[in-house]
């Protein structure tokens, strides 16, 4: 099947299916409008499934073709939206679509890969001319981080061979696509803490202790991390989003709370300065006679490309679209809980970036804007990959 036969036969529904969506956002573990969707196109695939967690949706799909392997494949669509009020205006003007819910938007995307996915299901179930297996992925909660645990734990059964997703992305114009080998998104480690001291006046600090001063003096040695424990040609951030405390000028408060993010690469310095991050904190905690309590911690890995399947989907996407579709972009220091699928696969695992960025349309903010927007042309394309990517995959790798 060509790409402008799979075009035919699927955009209407892939276009309709996202603006369904994109109308109708939920939020991480809300998802209840979105995964009565899927489930209904799934049921009409005639395909087993099972729900993980509230929401979450693991489809199963068996070849028909024999081989004396047979690969099991998982592929990831996420589903969740944004706690973000959209703008009814991209870059240029008005939008095709909008969020009918305050403060809910898909800005990253999201609903998107579910109506790209769905296109795919429909298109291997019909025909199920593959050898192997492939799992249908719908994961709920990715913004946050914690639904993808429930999928994985689900998935143990299985025994997936390799995993394979795609995001849509904005720097990236819409027919083309982002296959590369290596590191692809950072690791990222989140904290929060609460620092404990000793409530007391302004005018009598000697009869507390000072969780401010405390808070500030760790968040201010935590750059040292980055000036000092790094290597200067190694790629790593560090940034403390928020601190909250005290609500009296003349007042020294009982506690102080702070939060952020580190963002690395590679995952044994990531590692590394993580831990450095908690010997930092512990330390000047106990040199200001406060405590520090660890309230939140959250640590992945960099998402990396694995360079055999990158050179499948490469081939594959050369051969059934032509060498234009294949488009660059560098690291992107954003996350995504994608990479806890590769490590389950042992590294055997990649993620494809799809264009969706059109000038001409407002089409090119970046993700988790306000103005975001999808140049629609750009679906079709993106689940056409998705087809030969796998079938390439299952029949190869």
């Amino acid at each position: 099947m060509s790409l402008d036969t799979f075009r035919a036969k699927y955009e209407d529904f892939i276009i309709s299916t996202r603006r369904y969506l994109h109308e109708n956002p939920e939020i991480a573990f809300e998802e209840k409008q979105t995964c009565a969707l899927i489930l209904k196109e799934v049921e009409a695939c005639g395909l087993s499934y099972e729900k993980v967690g509230n929401y979450g949706i693991i489809a199963v799909l068996d070849g028909t073709e024999q081989r004396d392997t047979q690969r099991i494949i998982a592929l990831r669509a996420d589903m969740d939206a944004l706690p973000i009020q959209e703008d009814p205006n991209n870059l240029k003007g008005p939008k095709t679509c909008c969020s009918k819910v305050p403060n809910v938007g898909h800005l990253c995307g999201h609903d998107a890969h579910v109506a790209m996915m769905l296109a795919v299901m429909k298109e291997l179930s019909a025909s199920r001319n593959f050898s192997g297996r492939i799992l249908f992925c719908f994961e709920p909660a990715e913004e946050n981080g914690r639904g993808v645990w429930d999928v994985l734990k689900a998935l143990e059964k299985y025994h997936v061979d390799c995993a394979y997703a795609v995001h849509v992305w904005p720097s990236l114009n819409a027919g083309q696509i982002s296959v590369e080998a290596g590191p692809r998104m950072a690791g990222v480690g989140a904290f929060e803490y609460t620092i404990v001291g000793k409530a007391t006046h302004g005018a009598m600090p000697h009869k507390g202790l000072d969780p401010i001063l405390c808070a500030c003096d760790i968040i201010t040695q935590l750059n040292m991390i980055i000036a000092r424990d790094r290597s200067a040609i190694e790629p790593m951030s560090l940034t403390v989003g928020h601190i909250e405390g005290g609500t009296s000028r003349n007042s020294i408060p009982d506690e102080v709370s702070f939060g952020g993010t580190m963002r690395f690469f590679n995952r044994e310095r990531g590692e590394f300065a993580y831990g450095r991050l908690k010997e930092i904190v512990s330390h000047i905690a106990a040199a200001h006679r406060c405590e520090a309590k660890h309230t939140f911690e959250y640590l992945s890995y960099p998402l990396i490309n694995d360079a055999g399947m990158s050179a499948i989907v490469t081939e594959a996407l050369t051969k059934n679209i032509g060498p234009q579709c294949l488009g660059s972009i560098d690291m992107q220091s954003g996350s995504d809980p994608f990479t806890n699928y590769i490590r389950m696969c042992g590294g055997k695992g990649m993620m494809a970036m799809v264009g969706i960025g059109n000038e001409s349309l407002g089409c090119g903010e970046v993700n988790h804007n306000p103005k975001w927007d999808i140049d629609e042309s750009a679906l079709a394309f993106g689940a056409y990959s998705t087809l030969q990517a796998v079938l390439a995959l299952l029949a190869q790798f």
